[in-house]
This record gives structure tokens, C-alpha cells and sequence, in this order.
């Protein structure tokens, strides 16, 4: 993704189904959730916890495909794959791509969906 590019927020709305109560109660949750799980990881990351990281990163992929964004689904399962195989700090650079990516994605659901 693109800094400031928008983003296709489809697989989403196919979640819920145009139910913008309930999508409006998950970007809430989403967005205080997402910043703590991204500073976790950080601190697993720089501990060199392998075990920690994965657990993370496990619980914001199935966290990120809920939401139907299945792109950054597949980073994160690309780097838990990388972990998995190689150890840490092995798929660090992708994480970094990949905290950009849920940072841009929580402003875009912000916006769009509680229209903030």
C-alpha cells in the first residue's frame, strides 16, 4: 500500500454486511487494539522472543482476515512463516512494511467508517 493511497475497504463491508453499527463497534475496538498488539510485537522483536512474536502475529492475522483485508493477511502470514523457518529477527523488515500497513489501515477505517 501507498501512504495516503485509500484503501478498498470491500472485503470489509462484505463482513458486515452494511451493518455500520456493528462495523463502527469493530474499528472502535480495532483501533484501540491494534497500536498495543503492533507495541508487543515491537518488544518481542527486540527481545528476540520468537515464541511471543508468533503468538502476536498470529492473533493480528486472524484479527486482519476477520476484517477482510486479505492482502495484509498474507504479509503477516509471510512473515510468521519466516519466523517459523528462520528465527527472529528474520521477517523484520517486513514488519516494519507491515506496522506502516496497519497504522494506514486504521486511519482509513477511522475515517471512513466513524467518519472522524
Amino acid at each position: 500500500m501507498i501512504k495516503n493511497a485509500k484503501i478498498d475497504l470491500t472485503g470489509f463491508w462484505e463482513v458486515f454486511a452494511g451493518d455500520t453499527d456493528t462495523a463502527a463497534e469493530v474499528v472502535n475496538m480495532f483501533s484501540d487494539y491494534a497500536p498495543i498488539l503492533l507495541d508487543e510485537i515491537d518488544v518481542a522483536l527486540e527481545n528476540l522472543n520468537s515464541e511471543v512474536m508468533l503468538l502476536k502475529i498470529h492473533q493480528l492475522k486472524g484479527t486482519i482476515a476477520y476484517l477482510g483485508f486479505s492482502d495484509i493477511s498474507h504479509l503477516i502470514k509471510s512473515i510468521e512463516e519466516s519466523i517459523k523457518e528462520r528465527g527472529l529477527p528474520s521477517g523484520a523488515n517486513d514488519y516494519e512494511r507491515l506496522k506502516e500497513e496497519i497504522t494506514i489501515l486504521e486511519e482509513c477505517l477511522v475515517k471512513e467508517v466513524l467518519k472522524e
